[in-house]
């Protein structure tokens, strides 16, 4: 989703690498100040997932890092997770499987309540299979794991609730509802539905009606730029450009109209 961001926004200006996740980031930071030339900017996006203890730990070790060899230049800029920024997004329905229909319409509405988003997925009752999907993943590798070290501790009641966050479950919902052309991954991976002209099959997952898009066609190009006007990541762009100084390409209004037209979805 960056790699997309820096392709529509700024024509691809910056280079954009893989952290593989924020554990051990107080080392990734060495590297990447090892890396950095005079005038350099680093920007660092990461998942601020409500229940990621770990986050805030890794960001307290990687600032100290920075203090303590007086980097400047080197800027954090918060989501949630990609997973829930997709799910959130205006009009993603139009493109989401319609199973997980009333799922988004939930999640949009704590957009602005995300302290309380961690308690409400695992208080309401619709999202108890992402949950138990959850739970049994988890189970699992904790039991790989203690089977490689040939230990034999249970994990408790607590552990298994500090590993059930936010963004594992918002994980569960993007894969039932973003399927083969439809798929969004952490892999850098965008479906054909994301690509291509829209296909218009008969029976296709996506709800977009054939005879609306006679003869206005809808490009792979126009419905990445609407993935990316009505996320979060345009904020994320706007932040990017203010810290680098490099100027935001504007997206074309037309592109954004005519993708309008097609974001009510009668359930």
């Amino acid at each position: 989703m960056v790699n997309l961001l820096n392709k529509i926004y700024f024509d691809g200006k910056f280079v954009v690498e893989n952290l593989n996740g924020i554990y051990k980031l107080g080392r990734k930071i060495e590297d990447i100040i090892r890396k950095m030339g005079e005038g350099d900017k680093a920007i660092i996006i990461y998942d601020d997932s409500p229940g990621n203890g770990d986050v805030k730990n890794e960001l307290e070790i990687a600032y100290k890092k920075i203090d303590g060899i007086k980097a400047d230049d080197i800027y954090f800029i918060p989501i949630i997770c990609m997973e829930y920024e997709v799910l959130s997004t205006y009009g993603i329905k139009t493109f989401a499987n319609r199973r997980i229909h009333s799922v988004i319409d939930d999640l949009s509405g704590y957009r602005d309540k995300t302290n309380v988003l961690k308690n409400h997925l695992k208080a309401d009752i619709r999202y108890k299979v992402y949950r138990d999907r959850v739970v049994t993943k988890v189970q699992r590798s904790y039991a790989s794991r203690c089977r490689k070290l040939h230990i034999g501790v249970s994990l408790t009641e607590r552990g298994l609730n500090k590993r059930i966050t936010v963004d594992r479950i918002c994980k569960e919902i993007m894969a039932e509802g973003f399927q083969n052309e439809l798929i969004i991954d952490k892999a850098d991976r965008l479906g054909r539905c994301w690509l291509d002209t829209c296909c218009i099959k008969r029976n296709k997952i996506c709800n977009i009606s054939d005879k609306k898009i006679v003869g206005d066609r809808i490009e792979g190009c126009d419905k990445q730029k609407f993935l990316m006007h009505f996320s979060r990541y345009h904020k994320v762009a706007i932040k990017i450009s203010e810290i680098s100084g490099v100027d935001i390409r504007e997206i074309s209004d037309a592109d954004i109209e005519k993708m309008m037209r097609f974001i009510n979805i009668d359930v």
